[in-house]
């Protein structure tokens, strides 16, 4: 089932306010930029840390606002810092309002001095303004809190690691021996950006989305020329929810993918408005993010080889009021034949009740082909409902010699 999940969410890209120097988050010391720590000793280079869930949809850290801890999430796909509205009354005066453009069009959200903050017992600096809009999207969308958003406005600054095998985002004064393969950044106006090779595509940027949960998305040309050309096989279709509203996008598994001498095959990525690198494929690896000296190491994590995986009920939840709620039916899928109707209420997936979980976990069993039952709450009635999921053929079938020129280890072609 899908999760709403924001695969090619909103870009907070502000005109005049891209340089603003912000720091809701993490604004703490100066870095030492570009330099590789000549020791080993990784516990000195760390100036402040916090733990995530690195089973969930966002990389979360605690920010206390006013004396208040509130979740926040790091996402260099937007190049502004923004905060929920339930804080709006702690902003202080409305400053202006500013055109802000997202997946889904422009809008016009308001723009306030930024709040008292601090990351654990260190007081932050450098905070002045700060975005201020609607995240229900965000916490509808993944079942997860959200009361602010991270942007490059303040990460531009920043040395940042993004630890997946043990659930740790952190700040760095420089880099840490063994980090892994440098590969060079690029600063776009969206963001950070490095370059993909993409069977049937060749080599092309993309914008490091860590606000983007999926293995990330591919212009809708690109897209269609990949799929066309017999490069990817088209295997999902996903309402895709933001800040500009909820749109539906087809999902493609790409023969091959090399980012820098790293490679893979049948990543699944979804059509969009741009070239984004997701937060699941950048799991891959234990990411450091040299933004002052604009590169990028990798070093290879657990789930290095981890297939693809994807919705495969055709049903799309959401999160409201603490229930779980199918808010989208496709067409011809399989929670259409198991009898799914947009309005129930998902009590239990496979005997696991869906309270007290997030959308995230709840939507984890669907995402596997078999046979699964559901309990769902329908006007005042309560039925049992069995749904059938399989899995489409890999691009194997579809683009034999691309894939067959791929590798998913580092440093050799097959």
């Amino acid at each position: 089932m899908s999760c709403a999940v924001n695969h090619d969410r909103t870009k907070l890209v502000v005109p005049g306010l891209f340089c603003a120097r912000l720091g809701i988050c993490l604004a703490l010391l100066v870095t030492t930029h570009g330099r590789a720590e000549p020791t080993s000793g990784h516990e000195k280079l760390v100036e402040a840390r916090a733990k995530f869930d690195p089973n969930g949809p966002l990389i979360g850290v605690p920010i206390n606002l006013n004396g208040t801890t509130r979740p926040f999430f790091i996402d260099t796909g937007a190049s502004i810092t923004a905060v929920d509205l339930s804080v709006r009354a702690e902003l202080g005066n409305l400053l202006r309002n500013v055109e802000v453009h997202t997946s889904n069009g422009t809008r016009q959200l308001e723009l306030f001095a930024a709040p008292r903050a601090k990351f654990g017992d260190r007081v932050l600096s450098g905070v002045t303004e700060v975005l201020c809009h609607d995240m229900s999207w965000a916490r509808e969308g993944t079942g997860v809190d959200v009361a602010g958003i991270i942007g490059m406005d303040f990460l531009w600054q920043r040395i940042l690691r993004l630890d997946f095998d043990r659930g740790e985002v952190a700040c760095l004064r420089g880099i840490p021996k063994g980090s892994g393969e440098p590969l060079p950044l690029d600063r776009l106006p969206r963001g950070p950006a490095v370059t993909l090779e993409i069977s049937g595509l060749g080599r092309l940027p993309f914008t490091i989305d860590t606000g983007c949960t999926g293995q990330g998305t591919i212009e809708a040309g690109h897209f269609a020329t990949m799929v066309d050309g017999a490069h990817a096989a088209h295997v999902t279709t996903a309402r895709v929810a933001s800040a500009g509203g909820v749109s539906s996008r087809r999902g493609a598994l790409a023969a091959g993918v090399a980012l820098g001498d790293f490679r893979h095959c049948d990543v699944l990525f979804y059509e969009g408005e741009s070239n984004l690198l997701g937060l699941e494929y950048l799991s891959r690896y234990v990411v450091t993010f040299d933004f002052p000296g604009k590169r990028m190491y990798l070093r290879p994590s657990a789930r290095h080889n981890n297939p693809s995986h994807w919705d495969l009920s055709g049903a799309n939840l959401s999160r409201k009021d603490g229930c779980t709620v199918v808010s989208f039916v496709l067409p011809g899928s399989a929670a259409e034949r198991a009898g799914l109707a947009v309005g129930d209420l998902i009590e239990m997936i496979d005997s696991r009740r869906t309270s007290g979980r997030t959308l995230w976990d709840i939507c984890r069993p669907l995402r596997e082909p078999g046979t699964h039952t559901l309990c769902v709450e329908r006007g005042n009635h309560t039925i049992d409902l069995t749904l059938l999921l399989e899995r489409p053929e890999s691009t194997a079938a579809a683009a034999p010699a691309a894939k067959a020129t791929t590798e998913v280890t580092k440093g050799k072609r097959r």
